[in-house]
């Protein structure tokens, strides 16, 4: 009697742990089905977002850029070059010197910075003359030169707008002296450079103002060949990844 009632008491508990096991295994097989399942959706997001990334990049490398800047016409930069010059007639006077005659040597067109430069010596703090006293200091301001060029043409990216590189020189000199006796005689040079669009040069230049204009830099031929394969190609690989994102 003792005998049957051990062999069912195993007989029961080997049952019990197969169930157990066999529940283990089913639940182990869930975990790695559920685990399979995530890192498949996992690899299909990467493989989603890198090959976002490609066309984005696509985009940006191939797209030219579309953000529209103020540009300052040549004249006004000329105008900055005056105010420089100015200032440095200003720290060359002598520090007693609060009257002062001006005399503008302006030949050119470049009469049209008489004002500016007239200004810039009222706002320095001095007293402008009109008469010619020997016992007041005496400016003579010349403009030797004013020029505008374009040395250099490139592109701004891959398929972007031309742009042009853009120097504006200004040359002059100046005589400062007092009771007929000469103080200080000194040339000056300022120079500006940037960059501006290929297509801006009728917003740039005054028409009317020769000084103002330079020479337009002919456009390269091979680039304007190529350009319109490239940008055929171009949209045919954008399709072709975006069609093959889609079916993926």
């Amino acid at each position: 009697m003792l005998d049957h009632l051990i062999k069912n008491y195993t007989s029961g508990n080997e049952g019990n742990g197969e169930l157990v096991c066999r529940q283990a295994r089913t639940e182990n097989l869930s975990a790695d089905r559920q685990e399979r399942k995530t890192c498949l959706l996992t690899s299909k997001i990467g493989n989603s977002l890198k090959s976002h990334v490609h066309l984005f990049l696509l985009f940006a490398l191939l797209i030219p850029n579309l953000s529209i800047a103020q540009v300052k016409d040549n004249l006004f930069i000329f105008y900055s070059l005056i105010d420089s010059s100015v200032n440095r007639v200003v720290n060359s006077l002598p520090l007693d010197s609060r009257e002062i005659f001006i005399k503008t040597n302006l030949q050119n067109n470049y009469s049209v910075f008489a004002g500016s430069i007239l200004t810039g010596f009222k706002n320095s703090d001095r007293i402008i003359s009109l008469e010619d006293d020997k016992q007041k200091t005496s400016v003579q301001y010349t403009i030797d030169n004013a020029k505008v060029t374009y040395p250099e043409i490139f592109r701004e990216s891959f398929l972007g707008s031309f742009m042009v590189v853009r120097k504006i020189s200004l040359n002059g000199n100046y005589f400062i002296g007092k009771s007929g006796v000469l103080q200080k005689s000194e040339s000056f040079s300022f120079t500006s450079i940037d960059s501006v669009d290929y297509d801006s040069f009728g917003n740039i230049e005054s028409q009317n103002i020769p000084f103002t204009q330079g020479e337009k830099p002919g456009e390269p031929f091979f680039s304007s060949l190529w350009e319109p394969v490239v940008a055929i190609g171009a949209a045919a690989a954008i399709i072709y990844l975006f069609f093959s994102i889609r079916s993926k």
